[in-house]
């Protein structure tokens, strides 16, 4: 995987992070995040939470603008652990509209050996299947022109972990942002963590780093999406073959005494492995 280094001028996600009271904040308080997200033309607005003591005159406004997407959390009963999932209900002033939100699952991702490299694409609650959140999104810009994934993808980390702009929600409520920090992007809101929660460990971190926040992985895996930029890992044939071929390789350059080349070669099959 490369890690190419990128400006965050080149993203196509702003990531807002919320203080975990902000949920349940009243209605002027979403209303205007909307009415200034879309002032200052996003192309897109993603919550991660549904607002709980938001208005329906809120959740229509979001479905009036047509480019507002809400995350629906899995839910496991407490008190059943082995019962299947639930989707987090709606709040109850979504019932009195004509119509429900967009929206997308939100779960934690799936771990490789304790690594977060992949999100999920799809969830099936309760014998239906519902698309996570960033594939939601994603499809909402991008309609039938992207082919979406069917599987679990693999987040593409290129630029490091400064690539996503990050601000604070207070500074949207403030009107604190710059047109050129909102215009086109998809705009990601989520809620910060409650101290202590063990982040996620991705590509990125160190081993002993304090890992990437749920939402930070989320801005990562939808700006996967809408670049079209997943990572596309080698076969485990091709893989035993680069390590064959640098091997003999290898065994040959220091037969004929050239040991000084061993290093190059296997630095450029390395390079290869890892384009």
């Amino acid at each position: 995987m490369r890690h190419a280094p990128a400006g965050p001028d080149n993203s196509s996600v702003l990531i807002v992070r919320a203080d975990p009271q902000d949920r349940d904040a009243a209605d002027p308080h979403w209303v205007r995040v909307l009415e200034t997200l879309t002032r200052l033309e996003a192309r897109q607005i993603v919550f991660t939470f549904l607002p709980t003591r938001a208005s329906s005159r809120f959740y229509q406004q979001a479905i009036s603008a047509g480019h507002v997407v809400f995350g629906r959390h899995l839910i496991a009963d407490p008190n059943d652990p082995t019962e299947t999932s639930r989707l987090e209900p709606w709040p109850p002033t979504v019932g009195t509209l004509g119509k429900e939100p967009a929206f997308g699952v939100v779960a934690l991702p799936p771990a490789d050996h304790g690594v977060y490299r992949r999100q999920y694409a799809w969830h099936t609650v309760q014998g239906h299947r519902y698309p996570a959140l960033e594939n939601q999104a994603a499809q909402q810009l991008a309609g039938d022109r992207l082919p979406l994934p069917e599987t679990p993808y693999w987040v593409n980390f290129r630029g490091g972990g400064a690539y996503l702009p990050t601000v604070e929600l207070s500074r949207v409520l403030r009107d604190g942002l710059i047109p050129t920090v909102v215009r086109g992007r998809s705009v990601l809101i989520g809620l910060l963590p409650p101290p202590q929660t063990p982040g996620l460990h991705t590509p990125l971190d160190p081993p002993t780093g304090p890992g990437l926040s749920l939402l930070t992985f989320q801005g990562y895996a939808l700006q996967t999406l809408l670049a079209d930029q997943p990572i596309q890992p080698l076969s485990a044939a091709l893989t035993l073959a680069l390590l064959a071929i640098a091997a003999i390789a290898n065994i040959i350059l220091y037969q004929w005494g050239w040991p000084r080349f061993g290093p190059w070669l296997t630095g450029a099959l390395l390079a290869l492995y890892t384009a």
